[in-house]
């Protein structure tokens, strides 16, 4: 136990020792500080670490410019468009050289569908698929459209036979056995009334070639006859939205149309060719004015343009039938080019509505 006691006296008073030496020499080294010399260590310390630090970066450019060669092989540029190639993106190695990614893109198509083997093949071989498989392209989306429009076309033709079929069964329900004079006493249509005379006429000439009485046979006419007589056909074509018959309405271009649009409340159109106005009014809320603007140009078939003008601002709309030929229904287009479609709706309850309204011009 003494001897180790001993022992770290002997250690304590060794450590006092060199730590007084310590201290003489870092009170020596304050005393005699050298800013120059502390000046120069730093710039040579300075150079070091600059030299360190551009060593690095060389090394660092080295190894990317090594990752880049072995990426891009021997290529530096894209065969097809001339760009240099980049590290990063997807890159096809063909025979005679590389494609970038954005040429590998254009290219994808024809190389996924043909299954082309690029390594084996040359830029040039694979153009002249890509040519053929744009050709190709081109011809499916052509037959594609061609498709879709004949199979539009043959829903339409559909649509307007169907809708002939039952106008015309319900037409035929209206009129049957009725005489001529009735006929032409109630319609105040002219072509009615001729058609009328001339299918008569008709009739007398066929009862003359088989009687050789002249007056037996208009006798007969006026008899028998009678009732066959098809004028009655024209005032079925009659239509409860026009002033017109279904024929001369589809011109689109005389006589006083009416539509309307429902909703929360309604909106009624009248198309007056005869004096040359549109009034446009609606139904089922507090407004009770008509607006009335005139006629500028154009039929329901093409268009029927009409102005607003309101103190400096004007604005148009346009009128016409949805399709061409076909009045049951009228698309409105407005300043905004939305477009509203409106069904045919009944003239006489419109004109009625339209009475108890307060017009006004724009």
């Amino acid at each position: 136990m003494s001897n180790k006691k001993t022992s770290f006296k002997e250690l304590g008073s060794l450590l006092g020792e060199k730590l007084d030496k310590v201290t003489e020499k870092v009170s020596d080294s304050i005393e005699n500080f050298d800013k120059e010399s502390f000046k120069n260590g730093t710039e040579a310390l300075g150079k070091r670490v600059v030299s360190a630090t551009a060593n690095a970066g060389n090394e660092a450019y080295k190894s990317v410019q090594k990752k880049y060669d072995e990426a891009v092989g021997e290529d530096k540029y894209c065969i097809c468009c001339g760009k240099k190639l980049g590290i990063l993106g997807e890159k096809r190695k063909l025979a005679d050289g590389t494609l970038c990614k954005n040429c590998v893109q254009k290219y994808t198509g024809v190389i996924n569908e043909e299954k082309l083997s690029l390594p084996t093949i040359t830029f040039g071989e694979l153009n002249a698929h890509y040519e053929v498989y744009e050709e190709n392209r081109k011809i499916r989306e052509s037959k594609e459209k061609k498709k879709q429009l004949t199979i539009c076309a043959a829903a339409i033709a559909f649509c307007f036979i169907c809708l002939f079929a039952l106008g015309g069964k319900s037409k035929g329900d209206n009129t049957e056995n009725k005489p001529v004079e009735a006929i032409t006493e109630k319609t105040e249509d002219k072509t009615v009334e001729a058609s009328a005379e001339a299918t008569v006429d008709a009739s007398v000439t066929e009862i003359k070639t088989e009687d050789e009485t002249p007056a037996e046979s208009t006798e007969q006419v006026t008899v028998t006859q009678a009732p066959e007589q098809k004028p009655a056909e024209k005032k079925t074509d009659s239509v409860s939205y026009s002033t017109n018959d279904l024929q001369t309405a589809k011109q689109g271009n005389t006589g006083v149309f009416a539509y309307k649009k429902s909703g929360n409340y309604t909106q009624y159109s009248i198309i007056d060719f005869d004096e040359g106005y549109v009034y446009l009014f609606s139904e089922g809320n507090s407004n009770g004015i008509c607006d009335r603007l005139k006629i500028e140009s154009g039929d329901l078939n093409d268009v029927v343009m009409i102005t607003y003008h309101d103190g400096e601002e004007t604005w148009q709309n346009g009128l016409h039938f949805r399709f061409k030929n076909n009045p049951d229904k009228l698309v409105l287009e407005d300043q905004n080019h939305d477009e509203w479609t409106y069904e045919t709706a009944n003239l006489d309850k419109a004109l009625e509505i339209m009475a108890s309204k307060t017009i006004v011009d724009y």
